[in-house]
């Protein structure tokens, strides 16, 4: 049988990222156990082994505040075992309700096996991956979990994600192609939604095939320079998103409240230029929150419990003081969200004004229409936004897969719904369509 597995064994010991396990230690308490005095013959031996497990990788230097003892414990064939000495640790340790193993059930359970043996697991120990909460670590990886708590229900919930992703690429394609094919549509109105339409293909392209990659192959690395870049183009393609929806209510001010002006304040040098700031403001706004996360050197664990790289959902993983990298993401959703979704108010209700002050129904009601694509858009786009943001930082009693779902359907739902309500909403885009 060893022989058959063969590749199974090796001299050198590998890495699992399967299995982890947690030390959950009292809060405040840090465990700091001087070294004691190990004799001469012992100290080369220890050398050795210390730097042959650096040269492994199974170990790294470290410059956390816990520490333990190690010692040489002697096994039978008269060599000794390198172990750490972890009895400070396990005082301040607190333990799960999860029985021990009874040594009869355990017979029980070998008691029909074919074959039986005393193998030296020494590299399976070197091979563990822990994380206790006060020891931290610089990881080159992190975990994406997914959706916690539905991991048996990955497959199922990435049907209905990886349809609404297809619609939205194909959506906004679409969208794309009509309104540089079709000269009746190279208006600022249709300018701005074809910034739109490549911005919701970059935050769900940005997002979409890691989250179906770990639903369809458990494939949950990510490495942290792509963490970072993930997290900086959803933010900052977030911001730029908002900045476009203000320029389009803009264009509908423009539009109904000054008719005769549209075209002379809304050239398309003038819709460049606004789009150019939109994309230079959130780059400006999202960058030092990025710089602030790039200083964070170490974290409790490498584990982020999302289905992607969230801002918050990466900096409550780090070992030290996130007050800063909070405050900075509050004042960017507040000048951000609120401060864009107050302008746009403002905007609609001076169109509000202008539309109750026109003489018959029919012109009230053919005027408002050719918002209401927008209106759409933006509730589609702020609410779940708006939800997810407050409830991650101030819903401690929401289920973490709440938090999950909310933070993924505002990346994938506008994205999906844009084209549909814009398509169905514009007779020229609808048209066109059907040609094709």
């Amino acid at each position: 049988m060893i022989e058959w597995n063969h590749n199974m064994f090796s001299e050198k010991p590998g890495r699992t990222t399967e299995v982890h396990y947690h030390i959950i230690t009292d809060p405040g308490v840090n465990v700091h156990v001087k070294p004691y005095l190990i004799p001469e013959a012992k100290r080369e031996e220890i050398r050795t082994k210390v730097g042959r497990m650096l040269e492994l990788g199974v170990i790294e230097e470290s410059h956390s505040q816990w520490s333990s003892l190690i010692v040489l414990v002697p096994k039978s064939d008269d060599s000794r075992q390198f172990c750490n000495y972890f009895r400070k640790l396990n005082e301040v340790s607190q333990f799960d309700s999860y029985p021990i193993p009874r040594i009869d059930e355990l017979n029980n359970r070998l008691g029909k096996a074919q074959f039986l043996s005393t193998l030296d697991l020494t590299k399976a120990k070197m091979g563990d991956l822990s994380s206790p909460n006060g020891s931290c670590f610089h990881p080159a990886k992190f975990l994406l979990i997914g959706i916690p708590g539905l991991e048996t229900l990955h497959v199922w919930i990435s049907i209905p994600f990886c349809f609404m992703y297809v619609i939205a690429i194909l959506g906004n394609c679409t969208i794309l192609f009509i309104i540089k094919t079709e000269p009746s549509l190279h208006e600022p109105m249709f300018y701005f939604l074809s910034m739109l339409a490549v911005i919701d293909l970059v935050l769900s392209t940005s997002t979409m095939p890691k989250l179906l990659a770990i639903f369809w192959f458990s494939y949950r690395e990510i490495s942290l320079e792509a963490c970072l870049l993930q997290m900086f183009v959803i933010h900052s393609f977030s911001t730029i998103e908002s900045g476009i929806f203000l320029a389009m209510a803009f264009d509908r001010y423009i539009a109904i409240c000054n008719p005769l002006r549209h075209k002379t304040v809304l050239t398309n040098m003038i819709v460049s230029k606004i789009g150019l700031a939109a994309m230079i403001r959130g780059m400006l706004y999202i960058s030092p929150l990025l710089l602030l996360v790039q200083r964070y050197a170490y974290y409790r664990t490498n584990i982020i419990a999302h289905s992607y790289c969230e801002h918050m959902a990466v900096v409550i993983l780090v070992c030290g003081d996130i007050t800063i990298s909070n405050l900075y993401g509050l004042t960017i959703g507040f000048l951000v969200l609120l401060m864009d979704l107050l302008f746009i108010v403002l905007s609609y209700i001076m169109i509000l004004r202008a539309v109750l002050r026109l003489a018959s129904v029919d012109a009230r009601l053919k005027t408002f229409s050719t918002c209401i694509s927008h209106v759409c858009a933006i509730l589609a786009f702020y609410t779940p936004i708006v939800a997810s943001s407050l409830t991650h930082r101030f819903g401690q009693n929401v289920s973490p897969r709440i938090h999950i779902l909310l933070a993924n359907f505002y990346l994938l739902v506008p994205p999906m719904l844009n084209p549909i309500v814009y398509g169905a909403r514009t007779k020229q885009i609808w048209q066109r369509v059907l040609k094709i």
